[in-house]
């Protein structure tokens, strides 16, 4: 066994590499942090937040956006005429609505 350890130079008894992938696992190597890493992630929050103060603010006035709610009640009274107008029509009627008299019985 000492012969075996010898030979093999104690590689089962030196934990100073990685057991299994390198790159995953709960033993992993982590990659070393570059300045090039630091200024993307610097870049992609100065987006994040100018995205951030974008959606604070409303896109539009109150004075811009009454237009648009007069457009948007004026396309509701349209669309409740056009309910009213449809529920005004008789249904369709059938050839067999018609002849339904005819059914007197179903016994032959």
């Amino acid at each position: 066994m000492f012969l075996t350890r010898i030979l093999s130079r104690y590689r089962f008894y030196n934990r100073k590499h990685i057991p299994g992938k390198q790159w995953i696992g709960k033993h992993r190597r982590h990659r070393p942090i570059t300045r090039m890493m630091i200024a993307n992630l610097q870049k992609r929050l100065a987006i994040e937040e100018e995205n951030a103060k974008f959606l604070s603010t409303p896109y539009l006035t109150e004075a811009e956006s009454t237009p648009h709610e007069r457009i948007l009640r004026k396309a509701a009274w349209k669309a409740t005429l056009k309910e009213n107008y449809f529920m005004k029509i008789r249904p369709h009627r059938t050839t067999e609505d018609h002849l339904a008299y005819l059914k007197t019985t179903s016994s032959w």
